[in-house]
């Protein structure tokens, strides 16, 4: 499988006009990856509540960010999301993704939602390496971050 960026990714492409256009801190020693965000209410699923899809797809990416400190770039395999309280649209949030195992044939991943400190979603998966990072201090730089 060969990926290949165009900027269109919903979730961190910046040529994506209708996307989240997520920006990453990527730290190698702690395998995480970190964005805070603030969803549009076009986001919403009910009114000032973001909806259940969009939760799972920052878990998601946040996961495989997280997993790219490996030097390989990864699909997900699988996710199990827990929505524990509502993900507020319009106010700041956390995401946070956590690279947890290198298990050989796929890595496990944890992530989770904050609003001031409070756990709102939570999420753990297992994500397939697919592709060699080409320039891995460029990925831990934040591909699209600061």
């Amino acid at each position: 499988m060969n990926l290949e960026d165009d900027g269109f990714c919903f979730a961190c492409g910046p040529g994506n006009k209708s996307g989240l256009k997520l920006k990453f801190r990527v730290d190698a020693i702690a395998r995480t990856a970190t964005t805070e965000t603030v969803l549009d209410h076009h986001f919403n699923g009910w009114k000032g509540v973001a909806h259940g899809g969009i939760v799972s797809t920052l878990l998601d990416e946040t996961m495989i960010y997280a997993c790219g400190v490996t030097g390989w770039l990864s699909v997900t395999a699988e996710i199990t999301v827990r929505f524990l309280r509502p993900v507020p649209t319009g106010v700041p949030i956390t995401v946070t993704g956590y690279m947890v195992e290198d298990r050989g044939r796929f890595y496990t991943a944890r992530g989770e939602i904050t609003k001031d400190g409070e756990q709102l979603a939570s999420a753990t998966g297992k994500m397939f390496p697919v592709q060699k990072v080409s320039d891995i201090e460029h990925y831990l730089q934040g591909r699209y971050g600061p």
